[in-house]
């Protein structure tokens, strides 16, 4: 996973993604590396918002260059991510983001 964060523009954006969604069976990332990279991207936010770097609250999460229809369908119906309209790319914010990490975590589901 590769992330950068747009200072101009307040993205944080994940630039490639290892697909995971229908690789090797029995891997220990298989259908966990979408939930582990969103965790990282809350997390850099925060580290982000307490050294006064940006607003975690107004940046928007994209996940840019997915790489095909089954994968963004994948990734929509897993996280809450919604499709950027034109793009091959899908987005969240802060708020959604962080409910979705910390609630896989306290129902054991990560």
């Amino acid at each position: 996973m590769m992330k950068s964060h747009r200072i101009l523009t307040g993205f944080l954006e994940i630039n490639a993604l290892e697909n995971f969604y229908r690789k090797t069976e029995g891997h220990p990332l298989k259908r966990n590396m979408l939930y582990y990279s969103l965790c990282v991207m809350v997390i850099y936010a925060d580290v982000l918002d307490a050294n006064k770097v940006l607003e975690k609250e107004k940046v928007r999460f994209i996940i840019k260059d997915v790489v095909n229809d089954d994968v963004m369908r994948f990734y929509i119906s897993s996280a809450p991510l919604f499709p950027v309209a034109g793009k091959m790319e899908c987005e969240s914010n802060y708020f959604l983001l962080r409910e979705y990490m910390t609630s896989k975590l306290i129902n054991g589901r990560a």
